[in-house]
């Protein structure tokens, strides 16, 4: 199954389980806690048409990700002793939700990280179509100017310098091949 599909549905159920209810509480705690510096944490807003800045901010979403982990392990055994030797009160009731917040936003981690790769997939099948586009644009070129009698030289160049590349050898470009490569060019440049 399409990767893409799998993280949409992903998706969906967070927000089915509340969590876009719970991000703009999140925000609106946040403009609370920031009213008096006007600023706001970095590590809670990323936009997802800039993919430089969406790759940066998985950093902050593992950060604050292990936070939240961190607390709920120790939540998870506070109630385990807790449970075993006292009886539960009050007190308890209130780690309860302090539980089900550092949950919350896991899953709100978890939701951010998979609109980054939606947004990932997206890109990369947006400049597959462009490059895919670029290569039939190049193909049709080729068919109307280039000169046959000149392919089977460029296409022995072509092959020597991938398989050098691949080797990590040294190519040696000899006259035929430099006219080759400055023919070739010339085809690409003027695109």
């Amino acid at each position: 199954m399409d990767k893409n599909i799998i993280y949409c549905r992903e998706k969906r159920i967070y927000e089915f389980l509340g969590i876009r209810v719970f991000q703009k509480m999140v925000f609106r705690l946040e403009r609370i806690i920031h009213k008096k510096d006007g600023g706001n944490n970095i590590n809670y807003h990323f936009g997802v048409n800039n993919q430089k800045f969406a790759e940066s901010f998985i950093k902050y979403l593992f950060f604050n990700g292990i936070i939240h982990i961190r607390n709920l392990l120790f939540l998870a055994i506070y109630f385990v002793v807790k449970g075993v030797f006292f009886e539960y009160s009050l007190v308890d009731f209130l780690v309860g939700i302090l539980a089900i917040k550092d949950l919350y936003c896991v899953m709100l981690q978890r939701y951010n990280y998979l609109r980054i790769a939606i947004f990932r997939i997206k890109m990369n099948k947006r400049n597959q179509k462009l490059i895919d586009k670029k290569v039939v644009r190049y193909k049709e070129k080729m068919k109307k100017e280039y000169e046959m009698k000149f392919k089977e030289n460029d296409l022995l160049l072509v092959r020597r310098l991938k398989e050098g590349f691949e080797k990590n050898k040294c190519v040696f470009v000899n006259d035929n091949d430099y006219v080759s490569l400055v023919r070739i060019t010339r085809l690409i440049e003027n695109d």
